[in-house]
């Protein structure tokens, strides 16, 4: 599936579980550019360190790439 993603700021959010059975998010920040895209999520902008806050404020691991 290809899609149509708007050039510029984008924030990808993985959920991904570590060894004990918690929920980790994975963040990482980058730029859209013009080209085919594969299936991922993402978010318009910069968005890390809202992300960041939320796993805080719900007690979850995060790391940022």
């Amino acid at each position: 599936m290809e899609a149509k993603v708007r050039c510029g700021a984008v924030t990808t959010l993985g959920v991904t579980q570590t060894g004990d059975g918690r929920l980790k998010f994975n963040i990482s920040e980058g730029e859209a550019i013009d080209a085919p895209t594969h299936q991922l999520a993402l978010s318009v902008g910069h968005n890390a360190g809202l992300f960041s806050k939320i796993a805080e404020l719900m007690n979850i691991p995060y790391a940022i790439y």
